[in-house]
């Protein structure tokens, strides 16, 4: 016999071998079909693994950070296993649960997972959920599993499995899926009632720029459909409140191929991918005073001017109103005297202009000119 002791303090004896699950059976039938993982010793563990010594023992529901986190790790092997139907050949890498929901990066080879795609895939999860399938744990020898694994062509997992040390390798297994993992997982895929795939991304194997680009599914399940309901209205509630929705609404910031894949904002430092100096109207105006592509170690302005006007000028100012644009030049910013504003060469400047529509003009796409309306302010 072995004591288990419960958050309560209170003990109760059972025989050695009995699983999470059935302590729970032995308190209530009830709390035996809500609980989704327990806790031995501090470990979160599956529900079926078997308890050999005497431990601390709680049990985890959906309401518990552990019990969500059994959850959705098996959701995204659910995922995994409707993938491996509909992608043949499909691989995987890892497919952990996150703070809300889980995702699967994989590699569908020639294959091109699309948003337009998750629909087909969540209604295959949800058949495969319905067949209340169960989760098998599985030690496995460091040799089995890289020929087990190998013999897939699963190129991921055996990265994987050469990382780990002999003796410590576990595999779970539902239907015709077979996952590397460690788990917590729960006991089957029937509390899984509720499926939505939210999009896909690109995301580079273990974080490594320079390894293979694989697809990311992310998703979220619940163990109700209501509870998923309420779930996708908040999340359309906070698109709503979304500071990159409302600051480009607010002219806070704009997006331009000058800077891809970053917004330029109206109160921050803002470093051109693409040198303005290229740009005819800006040699002609700022001649010497504006350095080359070649003279500036970073590509960046070396000089204050230009980059907030290109912002302003892409305003769609209607009325005489000024603007305060804030910029910032860092320590790589070395720039020359610079004739039209009478400054001698200085580095960590923090710049403000106070612009008038009226008094912006345009030349080959940026604002090249400006009057009286321009004040440098330490």
């Amino acid at each position: 016999m072995i004591k288990i002791t419960f958050p309560d303090g209170s003990v109760r004896e059972y025989n050695e071998g009995v699983t999470g699950l059935q302590i729970a059976e032995s308190i209530s039938s009830r709390l035996a079909q809500d609980v989704l993982a327990c806790g031995v010793n501090g470990e979160t563990i599956d529900l079926s693994r078997p308890i050999n010594e005497d431990a601390n023992f709680v049990l985890y529901k959906w309401e518990d950070e552990q019990g969500k986190h059994a959850f959705w790790h098996t959701s995204a092997h659910l995922l995994a296993e409707a993938l491996q139907e509909l992608y043949p050949g499909i691989q995987f890498g890892i497919g952990p649960a996150i703070e809300n929901g889980f995702y699967y990066d994989v590699d569908p080879g020639e294959a091109i997972i699309k948003e337009a795609d998750l629909p087909a895939i969540e209604a295959k999860m949800a058949e495969l959920a319905a067949k209340k399938e169960i989760l098998v744990r599985q030690s496995i020898a460091k040799e089995d599993a890289l020929k087990k694994f190998g013999e897939r062509g699963e190129t991921y997992k055996c990265e994987l499995i050469s990382e780990l040390e002999d003796g410590h390798i576990t595999t779970y297994t539902q239907g015709a899926f077979t996952d590397l993992c460690r788990g917590p997982h729960l006991t089957s895929t029937a509390p899984i009632k509720a499926i939505k795939l939210l999009s896909v991304a690109g995301a580079y194997w273990r974080g490594q720029e320079d390894r293979k680009q694989m697809t990311r599914i992310y998703g979220i399940t619940f163990p109700k459909k209501k509870m998923l309901d309420e779930y996708l209205v908040m999340l359309e509630e906070a698109k709503k409140r979304d500071h990159r929705k409302i600051g480009k609404e607010m002219d806070l910031f704009m997006f331009t191929d000058m800077v891809p894949n970053r917004a330029i904002h109206r109160y921050s430092p803002s470093l051109p991918d693409k040198p303005i100096s290229d740009k005819p109207s800006m040699q002609r105006y700022y001649g010497q005073a504006y350095l080359s592509p070649a003279q500036s170690r970073s590509g960046v302005r070396p000089h204050k001017l230009p980059f907030p006007l290109y912002l302003f000028a892409n305003r769609n100012l209607l009325s005489e109103s000024v603007l305060r644009i804030s910029d910032y030049a860092g320590p790589e910013t070395e720039r020359p005297y610079d004739p039209l504003s009478m400054r001698q060469p200085q580095s960590n400047e923090d710049t403000s202009l106070f612009l008038c529509a009226s008094r912006c003009h345009l030349s080959d796409g940026n604002a090249v000119y400006l009057s009286s309306t321009s004040t440098y302010s330490q």
